[in-house]
């Protein structure tokens, strides 16, 4: 599911890190986490609660196009890998 960065509240700030509990074998967001904008005074940064509204509010970027260009490069690299493999398999096999 997409996030929608129209409601300005911490939940969807750049500075926002959502804190998490560990239940069995996956992690499942809590009602909680804090803010690391400095600006802000450090009792108000450990307390933020995800649907409070800040006046310091930075969008927080699309992190889909970062990860599909990571991935494109580890593919790329793979690739790239996988070939050199196959060219020392076939100089090896042309050599017997």
């Amino acid at each position: 599911m997409k996030q929608k960065h129209s409601t300005k509240i911490c939940k969807t700030c750049a500075f926002f890190y959502q804190h998490y509990i560990k239940s069995d074998d996956c992690f499942s967001p809590t009602f909680c986490g804090h803010c690391s904008n400095l600006a802000l005074h450090h009792q108000i940064r450990k307390k933020s609660n995800p649907d409070y509204t800040c006046p310091l509010w930075t969008q927080a970027p699309d992190v889909t196009i970062a990860r599909r260009e990571h991935c494109r490069k580890i593919l790329l690299d793979m690739a790239n890998k996988i070939q050199n493999m196959a060219e020392v398999l076939q100089s090896d096999q042309t050599e017997e």
